[in-house]
């Protein structure tokens, strides 16, 4: 006899999945032992958890770092919830890594992989900024030899040899509608 599970089961385990992919990925980042800031802004500056319009995150945002002026950083934007919250099976999604990032020079940078746009297909999304502390100036390799889709973060974390210093995360979604209702 087949026994399927309960829609409230279901949407749980949906619920659960989706906490996890962005948990699993935080969880195998080693933490920095000294921490730093990250500062995002597109036309407004983003604020953490909050809701930000696909309008407004068209083109690349702009990064500041409070730390410590001798490091280097890197940054990766990933999309947790892509295609859909609902059934992120292409999560995470690559957005945007840069490279060889002073604290106290954010405007230069190396470009590893280009910005690609906020669109989110359906439902909201939560878009996520790491602050990566580096070992030293990475010899910049061009773009990934990978796919944006299933980002596969832990593997260049450990590629990079580089440990979590900070984060920053906004939601987004394919219309305003969402907007009132995001955290």
């Amino acid at each position: 006899m087949l026994v399927l599970p309960s829609m409230m089961t279901l949407v749980a385990a949906t619920a659960a999945m989706k906490q996890d992919i962005l948990s699993n990925i935080l969880a195998g980042i080693p933490l920095c032992k000294d921490s730093s800031t990250l500062h995002m802004q597109y036309a407004k500056p983003v604020i953490d958890g909050k809701y930000l319009s696909k309008e407004l995150a068209e083109h690349a945002p702009q990064y500041t770092i409070e730390g410590d002026s001798s490091k280097w950083y890197s940054i990766v934007m990933i999309d947790v919830d892509a295609p859909n919250p609902a059934n992120p099976t292409l999560s995470p999604y690559l957005h945007y890594i840069l490279e060889n990032i002073k604290a106290d020079d954010p405007a230069h940078f190396d470009v590893i992989e280009e910005y690609a746009a906020v669109t989110p297909p359906e439902g909201k999304h939560r878009y996520v900024s790491l602050l990566l502390e580096q070992r030293g100036n990475i010899a910049p390799s061009g773009p990934l030899n990978s796919s944006r889709r299933g980002f596969d973060v832990l593997g260049y974390v450990h590629d990079k040899d580089v440990c979590i210093a900070d984060s920053i995360t906004f939601i987004s979604s394919p219309s305003r509608r969402h907007e009132r209702h995001a955290p």
